[in-house]
């Protein structure tokens, strides 16, 4: 298989060119994007190859499993292929991460399955990379084998976005709740139940804080910010009409 026409790219491309290359890819073909699931996979399969200089070495120039001698400085050395490090993408949900998540994923190197169990950590931010010694490849005996190195992505649901451990959402509310205050109720990400008290004279930019309903991660928890988003109501008889305009003559005589 030829890695480098996978990525687009031809024997002489430099270790950015690779990088840069995998990226673009990736983004495009992942399967959470709508992209084509196999070809992600290949796009992979062909990073974890190329970005590791020993298996790049292997597939220019391939060689015996069990190694090779060579000869530096009069000197005679063995060369053993050693076991490369996976890199590998996960997509959790908000909602999975408020508390330690533990998460099978699969990745494909050179055609094999490789299945590992990961632990994710509670509140971890979107795009984050872990690496996990030793869950790599283990394919050639008698070396180390490689360290898996895990991207994690985190999709918030629609009205929702995450902040470190902090917590961002939009409320609605009608613009007679604001003038005299009220309360409403919130379902957390944790699936929660929250009462939000809106304070009377509230206006569209408030935001409300919730003190430590975000995520809990190392000893620190975020909190949860509610961002007000005021609805006008539409007047669509004479009389509703002068009804408002008998309020608005209350304040504003």
């Amino acid at each position: 298989m030829d890695y480098y026409s996978i990525l687009g790219l031809n024997k002489s491309a430099s270790q950015d060119d690779i990088k840069k290359a995998y990226r673009k890819l990736a983004a495009k073909h992942h399967p959470d994007r709508g992209g084509n699931e196999e070809e992600f996979k290949r796009v992979q399969e062909a990073y974890e190859i190329l970005s590791n200089p020993e298996q790049r070495q292997l597939h220019d120039n391939p060689r015996s499993p069990h190694g090779f001698w060579f000869s530096m400085g009069g000197k005679n050395y063995e060369w053993k292929p050693r076991n490369a490090d996976v890199d590998m993408s996960v997509t959790v949900t908000a909602y999975e991460i408020f508390d330690t998540l533990q998460k099978d994923i699969v990745a494909q190197i050179e055609g094999i399955p490789l299945s590992r169990s990961v632990t994710i950590p509670a509140g971890i931010n979107n795009g984050s990379v872990i690496r996990f010694r030793g869950l790599g490849d283990s394919r050639v005996q008698g070396s180390a084998p490689g360290d898996l190195k895990l991207t994690v992505f985190v999709k918030c649901p629609e009205g929702w976005h995450k902040e470190k451990l902090d917590l961002h959402t939009t409320l609605d509310i009608s613009v007679f709740d604001a003038i005299t205050g009220c309360t409403k109720i919130v379902e957390n990400l944790n699936r929660k139940t929250l009462q939000v008290k809106i304070p009377a004279g509230c206006n569209a930019d408030t935001t409300l804080k919730l003190a430590k309903q975000g995520y809990t991660n190392q000893g620190k928890t975020g909190d949860l910010f509610v961002h007000i988003n005021l609805i006008i109501p539409k007047a669509e008889t004479e009389e509703q009409i002068q009804s408002i305009a008998q309020i608005k003559y209350m304040f504003y005589k």
